[in-house]
């Protein structure tokens, strides 16, 4: 598996990150506001992108009250709340000026270990419109919301609200690409939140 950070010249052109989201289970608070180790989610993935070298489109899709860096655009789908695949809408609307050939990064922000297989991705996209890790921890499958994509084919999703991801990527030729160190791991408990800590090597206490 390579290691985006071990192979920095193939990385994403853009970038959509989904943080638009509640932690239910992690106390009901903004998740990319949620904190690991004292340092919010959101802020991990930052981190994590700028070890990959990226200098693209990032855009966030999250409420405008979410704290974000300079030149990050910031944006939401309308009415809020319509599901990771509106909100996908909404985020890939805002590349409008890069061509369909423009290789994109998908992520959730509670997975921000992700940005770690963007390198390997990438070198997957010749012939298909996308590339998305697979694990076999519980059952195999594909994590469309962690992979890359060609924009042409993230232009084509449904424009529908409240339907699940794997519908709206289902007709797409998706390349499968092992994840063995679980790089995709999501943060939705508080017990995710530890290991996430240990692997990202900070404190492993949880604020909220």
């Amino acid at each position: 598996m390579c290691d985006c950070a071990e192979n920095p010249v193939v990385v994403p052109d853009a970038a959509v990150i989904l943080a638009g989201g509640t932690a239910k289970r992690l106390g009901g608070v903004s998740k990319p506001d949620y904190r690991v180790g004292g340092t919010r989610l959101i802020d991990c993935v930052f981190a994590e992108i700028e070890r990959t070298r990226f200098s693209g489109r990032l855009v966030v899709v999250a409420p405008a009250r979410l704290s974000v860096p300079s030149g990050v655009v910031l944006t939401l789908e309308d009415p809020p709340l319509g599901g990771p695949l509106a909100g996908l809408n909404a985020g890939v609307s805002q590349l409008g000026d890069l061509p369909d050939s423009a290789m994109v990064a998908v992520m959730p922000c509670d997975a921000p270990l992700t940005p770690r297989l963007w390198g390997n991705l990438c070198t997957h996209l010749e012939g298909c419109a996308g590339a998305a890790p697979q694990t076999d921890d519980c059952e195999t499958r594909l994590h469309y919301l962690h992979g890359c994509y060609r924009l042409g084919a993230l232009r084509e999703l449904p424009q529908v609200r409240n339907r699940s991801i794997r519908s709206g990527f289902s007709h797409l030729q998706v390349t499968a690409v092992a994840d063995p160190q679980h790089y995709c791991m999501d943060v939705d408990t508080p017990e995710d939140a530890r290991r996430l800590a240990a692997r990202l090597e900070i404190p492993p206490a949880v604020e909220v």
